[in-house]
């Protein structure tokens, strides 16, 4: 304060002012001389700055024809938000035609940002029927996101519009909701959803969704409750597939129990009117007796299959094919595995083994064993359909390195067969493993090398969301494979093309080209599968917006629920 007080004593305000004046003008004369982008120095360097101006960077336009991807000029550093606002201005139409899977899956894309009053102003435009389960998919994506508290408020939503529209809802509607509350760690909700399923089941005496059901009131509850609801059941086929599921259940979770379950079941798969139906029930328990390794009980039990097998009518086409297919699995289930073994090595069949390997433990050592013979046995006779099942056996009992192993051989065997069937998918399951293994590039190698553009379609969306979820980046490499895929969709029809369409812009989204998504998204045909690509692609771009520590951690720490969010993507018989 007192140097400012001696300057103006000393120079005098008109004084101070002047050279103000001066400074100001020499600075406006600088500024006008120096070009946009050029360092401006005035008073010797005192103020310095790089003036700024010139035109605006350009932006692709959003034009009626896809741009090329992965040309140099179409490449976009920077988020394209001009792609994501011409696709927030098409949402609305798309949300009041669409089902509930694609309309769950937009809710979920906007989750990760979005204010919750936001998110159910957007759900209440959903077609009434389909928003239950719709709000039961965004509940699932805000527990992703680390929104629990609204999680259970938009869960509590759901019940609510159920409420409105419960009569017009199926026992399916409700197994859905229930197993989206499930894979997000809701089960109150989860518990509510499937006994809502029950009631309507048995109010509709619909059996043909009572395995599915069963199923997810046992995940639901336990598998002590599920049978109380079992027991209640009055149709005998219905409760022999209500008896099945909660095996299954039972056995996946190690339940010590199981072992009486399946004693309770037989006699009910006895009152089975139909032969077929009582043939596949007997063979469900065999089945259920060798994954507890009780193989004398399995093959006593298989022999009653196999004589109900003998009675359906052989002039019916699919029961005769049902007998035979019943009778040879009985045959493998009365064996011992060594018996197998021994039998597929006499006769080198690789097929033998790796079908027999489905009534066996995951973990048993024969299991292993007969994964390894069938490796050695189809490499022998280059049999690459067989060798995929036998990558996936070796990926199912843990054994990695000889299910990558089995993989990339695969890939050698599938490249040089002609037989579409033998290329296509083999190589489609030898990347996923690969994908899984880590193994990015040799994955996406096999996925561009499969003939089908929709399949591979789905291959590289696979492996670049294993990517995506593990490491927080997608592999770049996969542009050119997208770009290909693309071109080669206009010989398929509305459905493919869309189903392709779809996961090719959700590609692009995991490799941060929203333009390019945005194209590739709006020329599917199925306004369904336009809304599902749309969804990814926001989703992808609200969570890049996200501090990176806070993104990796929910792909690492969600990556099994961020999955299940992104699983509609894959499913054909989207709503349109």
């Amino acid at each position: 304060m007192e140097f400012l007080f001696e300057t103006i004593k000393s120079y005098g305000v008109p004084g101070i002012l002047g050279v103000l004046i001066s400074a100001v003008l020499l600075w406006f004369i600088a500024d006008r001389i120096a070009k946009p982008g050029t360092e401006v120095s005035v008073l010797w360097g005192l103020v310095k700055y790089v003036k700024r101006g010139g035109d605006p960077i350009p932006r692709p336009p959003i034009a009626s024809e896809p741009i090329p991807i992965g040309s140099k000029d179409t490449v976009i550093k920077e988020k394209d938000m001009t792609a994501v606002g011409a696709i927030k201005s098409e949402v609305n139409d798309l949300i009041k035609v669409s089902g509930s899977t694609p309309c769950g899956l937009w809710l979920a894309a906007e989750a990760a940002g979005t204010p919750l009053d936001s998110l159910l102003q957007t759900a209440n435009q959903i077609k009434p029927e389909h928003q239950p389960e719709a709000l039961a998919h965004l509940s699932q994506a805000l527990t992703v996101f680390n929104r629990a508290k609204e999680a259970r408020k938009v869960a509590e939503e759901s019940f609510s519009a159920a409420t409105d529209v419960h009569i017009s809802l199926s026992s399916y509607t409700y197994v859905e909701i229930a197993r989206k509350y499930l894979d997000a760690n809701l089960l109150p909700y989860a518990q509510q959803a499937a006994k809502l399923a029950v009631d309507k089941a048995t109010a509709s005496k619909r059996i043909e969704n009572y395995h599915s059901l069963m199923q997810i009131y046992a995940r639901a509850y336990s598998s002590e409750q599920a049978l109380s609801v079992a027991r209640a059941i009055q149709d005998p086929k219905a409760k022999s597939e209500a008896y099945q599921a909660i095996i299954a259940q039972s056995t996946q979770t190690g339940n010590k129990d199981t072992a009486n379950i399946i004693r309770e079941a037989l006699p009910v798969s006895q009152q089975i009117p139909k032969a077929g139906d009582r043939a596949h029930a007997f063979a469900g328990i065999a089945r259920a007796w060798m994954l507890l390794g009780n193989y004398s009980e399995a093959a006593r039990i298989a022999t009653q299959a196999e004589k109900e097998a003998e009675l359906i009518d052989p002039k019916e086409l699919f029961g005769e094919v049902m007998r035979k297919s019943i009778t040879n699995d009985m045959k493998l289930l009365e064996a011992s595995p060594l018996d197998v073994l021994r039998s597929a090595e006499a006769q080198g069949n690789p097929r033998l083994l790796t079908y027999f390997a489905r009534f066996l433990p995951e973990r048993a050592p024969e299991t292993i064993q007969i994964a390894r013979s069938a490796f050695s046995m189809a490499v022998r006779n280059r049999m690459p359909d067989t060798l995929a099942e036998v990558a996936e056996l070796f990926d199912t009992v843990g054994l990695r390195g000889e299910a990558e192993q089995a993989a990339q051989k695969t890939i050698e065997l599938a490249m040089n067969a002609t037989d579409r069937k033998l290329r296509d998918t083999p190589l489609k399951k030898a990347a996923e493993i690969l994908a899984q293994a880590g193994n990015y590039e040799t994955a996406l190698s096999a996925a561009a090398s499969i003939s089908t553009p929709k399949d591979g379609a789905e291959a590289v969306l696979k492996v670049l969301l294993k990517s995506y979820v593990r490491t927080g980046k997608a592999n770049r490499k996969a542009v050119e494979i997208v770009q290909r895929l693309q071109n080669a969709c206009s010989t398929l029809n509305d459905k493919d093309r869309s189903t392709a369409l779809m996961q090719l812009a959700a590609s692009m989204a995991f490799l941060d080209k929203e333009h390019e998504a945005y194209q590739a998204a709006r020329l599917a045909p199925l306004s369904g599968h336009r809304l599902s690509a749309y969804a990814i692609i926001i989703m992808i771009s609200q969570i890049q917006t996200l501090p990176t520590a806070e993104a990796t951690k929910i792909y690492t720490t969600h990556s099994k629920e961020f999955e299940a969010i992104l699983a509609p993507i894959f499913n054909w018989g989207l709503a349109t």
